[in-house]
């Protein structure tokens, strides 16, 4: 057991869960958590750069825009709301789970590139980009208009 596991089973036991759903908790996170995985618009890095080509600038507009995962896994919920465990030091975001310990950063992919599906209407024409492809400086605008809730998300159907 890892001392990531072990931390997330010190607060499960303090808080009365069940040692079967505390293994079934576990085994989502793991399973949620392989390379290639993919929940909504995410897909969890591989951690190759042709696979992310794209770097990682922890705007959180992935945080914003869904729950990963491991964030699933690990407080249940609708996978189409932003993100209650993300938090902002300026522009850059973190994990609430990374920063408490209880996840490990590689664990949810962070830094390893920019795994978001996601496109965005830009422009006067309203063009459709990538979100991943944006710049640096749009990501952090499109994180602040996110935050502020000032842009309309539409989830596509599949």
């Amino acid at each position: 057991m890892d001392s990531t596991e072990k931390r997330l089973r010190e607060l499960w036991d303090a808080k009365g869960v069940p040692k079967p759903r505390q293994d079934e908790i576990i085994a989502s996170i793991t399973a949620a958590a392989q390379p290639g995985a993919s929940v909504g618009p995410f897909t969890i890095p591989g951690g190759t750069s042709a696979e992310f080509p794209h770097p990682c600038t922890r705007c959180g507009v992935c945080c914003l825009l869904q729950r990963c995962p491991v964030i699933l896994a690990y407080c249940g919920g609708e996978n189409r709301a932003r993100c209650e465990e993300v938090k902002f030091t300026g522009d850059e975001a973190e994990c609430g789970l990374v920063r408490r310990g209880i996840v490990n950063p590689q664990t949810i992919g962070a830094g390893k590139g920019c795994c978001i599906s996601a496109r965005v209407a830009c422009g006067f024409f309203g063009e459709m980009k990538d979100v991943a492809s944006l710049d640096a400086a749009t990501k952090i605008q499109l994180a602040h208009s996110l935050r502020a809730r000032q842009v309309k998300v539409i989830h596509n159907a599949k």
